[in-house]
C-alpha cells in the first residue's frame, strides 16, 4: 500500500516541479516560456485522489486508481501537445529553420506522468485489498437519543445548553 502511495505521491511531485519549466532549447539554451500548465493541474488532481484514497475501502480505490491511470496518461499528451505547440507554433523556428530539441523538463515531465501512471495501476489492481479507514473515524448510523433531544428541544423554541 505505502509503495503505491508513495510510486504515484513520486510521479505527481515530479510532475508538479517541471511541468512549468520550458519544453524546447535552442542549441542548449532554454527558451522563455513554453511550459505545460495544464500537467500541473493534472498533477494537483493526483495528489487530490491520494488524499481521496485515504478516506475510502474497497472497489471505490480501484475506481480512483484507474481514474489515476487516466491521469497520468493525460499529463503525457498534455506535455507531449505543450513541446509541439505555444508560441513556437507560430513562429518560423516551428517551420524547420531552426533546430529546437527537447528540454530535459520535458522529459522529466514525461517520466512522471509514466510514474504517476504506474501507481494509479497498481492502486487499481490491488487498491481493493487494502485496509479500510478505522471503525471509529465513520459516521455513527444511528443518533444518540441525547442529541436527538437536544435538536427537538431547539425545534421547540428551547435552549438546551442552558
Amino acid at each position: 500500500m505505502l509503495v503505491a502511495l508513495a510510486i504515484t505521491a513520486l510521479g505527481a511531485v515530479l510532475v508538479l516541479v517541471t511541468a512549468g519549466q520550458s519544453r524546447r532549447t535552442l542549441g542548449g539554451a532554454q527558451l522563455v516560456g513554453g511550459g505545460a500548465p495544464a500537467a500541473t493541474a493534472l498533477a494537483l488532481v493526483a495528489l487530490a485522489g491520494l488524499g481521496l484514497l485515504l478516506l475510502l475501502h474497497g472497489p471505490a480505490r480501484s475506481v480512483i486508481g484507474v481514474l489515476l491511470v487516466l491521469t497520468g496518461a493525460a499529463v503525457v499528451l498534455v506535455d507531449f501537445y505543450a513541446s509541439r505547440g505555444g508560441f513556437f507554433a507560430y513562429s518560423p523556428l516551428a517551420k524547420g529553420q531552426v533546430d529546437l530539441q527537447r528540454s530535459v523538463w520535458f522529459w522529466l515531465t514525461a517520466v512522471g506522468g509514466v510514474v504517476l501512471a504506474g501507481g494509479g495501476l497498481l492502486i487499481a489492481v490491488w487498491g481493493h485489498r487494502w485496509p479500510g479507514t478505522r471503525r471509529d473515524y465513520r459516521a455513527r448510523v444511528d443518533p444518540s437519543p441525547l442529541r436527538r433531544d437536544a435538536w427537538s428541544a431547539l425545534d421547540r423554541g428551547e435552549d438546551p445548553t442552558i
